[in-house]
C-alpha cells in the first residue's frame, strides 16, 4: 500500500494588516450563495461567504450590502453597478484580520478568522512563500514604492565637490 505525507494542518490567518489575492469565487446564482476565497503571501487560505437570499428568498439585504461593499473595493471601483461575481478573481484587497473564539458542539475551542477595514490594493506587502507562489504563479509580485519622476527636461545635477545645494534650487547655476 502507498504512504501518503500529511500536511502540517490548517493554518487560521493570523491577525492584524495584511493583502489578500482573490483566487477564486463561487456563485450559485439559483441560491445566492457567494464564497469568494484568498490566499496570503505566506500561503494561508481564507474564505468570506454571503447568502444573498435568505431560505424564503426574500433578498438578504445586509449580505448583499456586505458583499458589495468588499465587491467594490477589490474592484477598486466604488461607482460598479453590477457584476459577475468571479470578475473578483485575480484582484487583491488589503484588510484587517480579526480572530473570534467559539466552543465547538463537541466542546472544543474554535477560532473563526474574519477580515474588515477592506481597502484596494494592486499586489502583496510582502514577498511570497513557496506555497503562495505554487497557488497563484508569477501574479503576486510585490510592486516597489512608486518614486518621483524626474522631468525630462530638466538639467541633470552636477557631481562636482563644489556643488551648492541651494543655488540650485534657486535656479542658479
Amino acid at each position: 500500500m502507498g504512504m501518503l505525507k500529511l500536511s502540517n494542518g490548517f493554518s487560521v490567518l493570523p491577525e492584524g494588516e495584511t493583502v489578500l489575492y482573490v483566487t477564486g469565487v463561487d456563485y450559485d446564482e439559483k441560491w445566492g450563495k457567494i464564497e469568494i476565497h484568498f490566499i496570503n503571501a505566506d500561503g494561508s487560505k481564507h474564505s468570506e461567504r454571503y447568502k444573498i437570499y435568505k431560505d424564503n428568498g426574500d433578498l438578504n439585504e445586509p449580505a448583499l450590502n456586505a458583499f458589495s461593499w468588499i465587491a467594490r473595493t477589490i474592484l477598486n471601483d466604488p461607482s460598479v453597478e453590477e457584476i459577475d461575481p468571479k470578475s473578483l478573481a485575480g484582484h487583491y484587497v488589503a484588510c484587517t484580520v480579526y480572530h473570534e473564539q467559539y466552543t465547538g458542539n463537541d466542546g472544543k475551542e474554535r477560532t473563526y478568522a474574519h477580515i474588515k477595514d477592506y481597502d484596494a490594493a494592486d499586489a502583496f506587502d510582502r514577498p511570497m512563500n513557496d506555497k503562495a507562489r505554487g497557488i497563484i504563479g508569477g501574479k503576486g509580485i510585490i510592486h516597489a514604492p512608486k518614486v518621483a519622476q524626474v522631468e525630462q527636461n530638466e538639467a541633470p545635477v552636477k557631481n562636482d565637490e563644489d556643488f551648492d545645494i541651494d543655488s540650485f534650487l534657486n535656479g542658479e547655476e
